[in-house]
């Protein structure tokens, strides 16, 4: 057996690597959704999950980001994006409102977007997502940029 003591036990495998997979994989998803975030798209990670507004699918990857880094933050950082995250977690709760009116055209749903709205609706994505990233810098879940080789 590799442990003689027990009580001293360490995990063979490093938790970080998997915890910065999970990282990439959640920022993977919010870039590809940015392209399109008032097209709705297909949840395939949700059992019979409809379709939703990419600007939701965006909030729910970036909540899941802010919950890898939240146990490193402290109690000011925390105290921040709490409150931020209140306000985004409203956007899927209020998603077809939070965009502007829906209307029913025959067989179709058809969905009036409020330019004011999205703006507000953006820019409230885009601070939390910046400030998200930056913890997730401040907190050494992304590569140095000293350690990064490219080409």
């Amino acid at each position: 057996m590799a442990y003689e003591n027990n009580d001293k036990r360490e995990s063979e495998f490093n938790e970080l690597a998997f915890k910065i997979a999970r990282i990439n994989r959640l920022q993977d998803k919010c870039n590809i959704l940015w392209q399109s975030p008032k097209q709705k798209w297909f949840n395939q990670e949700i059992m019979g999950g409809g379709p939703q507004f990419g600007f939701v699918l965006i909030s729910s990857n970036l909540l899941q980001l802010y919950k890898e880094v939240r146990p490193k933050c402290n109690s000011k950082e925390r105290e921040k994006m709490d409150k931020a995250k209140d306000k985004i977690s409203e956007l899927s709760e209020k998603e077809d409102d939070a965009i502007g009116k829906k209307g029913i055209n025959g067989d179709k749903v058809i969905y009036r977007y409020d330019h004011k709205k999205w703006l507000e609706i953006k820019k409230l994505l885009d601070t939390f997502e910046n400030n998200v990233r930056d913890l997730l810098d401040e907190h050494g879940f992304s590569p140095d940029k000293n350690e990064v080789r490219g080409l």
